[in-house]
């Protein structure tokens, strides 16, 4: 309900040019030395006008697992915002 309620704003937000444009579940790949340690699918990836980029994640409650994927897409995509979305 959290993640419809947040992709409607989005799809505003785009209609207002607000925003660029947003992809819904986009898939990263998390590498560590050239190793694969994780995919992260985060809800969202919205591109601002600008060019930057931002992903918002819908969340009720952040579990321990999320909490090491989230800092470790951080460390391997420093470029990007991260923003959690609470109900």
């Amino acid at each position: 309900m959290l993640e419809a309620r947040h992709c409607d704003r989005l799809r505003l937000l785009k209609i207002s040019k607000y925003i660029k444009d947003y992809e819904c579940q986009k898939i990263f790949e998390l590498h560590v030395n050239g190793i694969l340690i994780a995919k992260h699918k985060p809800d969202f990836l919205v591109t601002y006008n600008d060019g930057s980029q931002e992903i918002n994640e819908t969340k009720g409650v952040e579990t321990r697992d999320f909490k090491i994927i989230k800092k470790l897409f951080k460390a391997i995509y420093p470029e990007i915002k991260y923003r959690v979305v609470k109900g």
